[in-house]
């Protein structure tokens, strides 16, 4: 009777260290306090213009709803204004801050989930990085009207490439009152308009400024003007204090930093 007693204490045992060692194995594998999943307010659309080989751009509006469904619509900017419209589920990284868009046959279809943002990952899942890496954020439509490009000093840093000489200032400032823009070239004030547009799409128009001249900056100036006029589109980096203003999906014309 002692040898039964002892040997179903034994069992109880094992079978009481396997059950715990599960759970330790569950618990492990579950996200530990807050995550993307449970802690922001993911649902919602979301926009922007991924870079494209072979056009101008990718006009990408992602929904994300409660219920875990998603409606991708997909436009290829200068090629064709057709969209292409994909449906599904998605489904949570075990650490609950990937999504993965279920149904896509071709294309990425797997985004970090930040606040009122999407990073597009690369086709094995990775953050891509890089001078482009700016371009593949889609933001949140719903915080559109208050976007942090506005109300700011930018300092412009890079014209075409090149970085701006140490004693030269240039910079820009978009009012949201009245969605008029204005700053200083180096040699002139300058004013005009803009028009911010679905997809992180800007248009600047009615450029005026005053007339000195000033020979030793007369260069910088004519070329950041240029690029003023040139751009269409605009991309911050993740902190919100630098601003590239850019053509299509080439190397960004004008890059900025929040000045004072």
């Amino acid at each position: 009777m002692i040898k039964r007693i002892f040997g179903l204490g034994v069992l109880m045992m094992f079978f009481a260290a396997a059950c715990q060692q599960k759970a330790i194995t569950v618990q492990q594998k579950l996200p530990v306090g807050d995550t993307s999943r449970n802690a922001l307010d993911w649902n919602g659309t979301y926009s922007g213009v991924v870079p494209c080989a072979d056009c101008e751009g990718i006009l990408t509006v992602l929904e994300l709803k409660k219920d875990e469904t998603y409606v991708l619509k997909s436009t290829y900017v200068g090629k064709s204004s057709e969209g292409f419209l994909s449906e599904g589920t998605f489904t949570w990284n075990e650490l609950g801050n990937v999504i993965t868009l279920e149904g896509m046959a071709q294309g990425p279809n797997q985004y970090l989930v930040g606040e009122n943002q999407l990073f597009q990952l690369d086709m094995q899942g990775n953050r891509i990085t890089g001078d482009l890496a700016a371009k593949y954020i889609l933001r949140k439509q719903d915080v559109f009207s208050v976007d942090p490009l506005l109300g700011k000093k930018w300092v412009l840093k890079q014209v075409m490439g090149k970085d701006l000489p140490e004693n030269q200032t240039i910079y820009i400032q978009f009012d949201p009152e009245n969605s008029r823009v204005n700053g200083f070239g180096g040699c002139n004030q300058f004013f005009g308009s803009y028009e911010l547009k679905e997809g992180w799409r800007i248009q600047l128009s009615r450029i005026g400024r005053t007339q000195k001249l000033c020979q030793e900056v007369q260069e910088i100036e004519d070329l950041f003007f240029e690029a003023l006029e040139t751009a269409d589109n605009y991309s911050l980096n993740e902190e919100g204090d630098e601003l590239s203003l850019n053509k299509a999906r080439m190397a960004p014309l004008l890059r900025f930093e929040i000045g004072n």
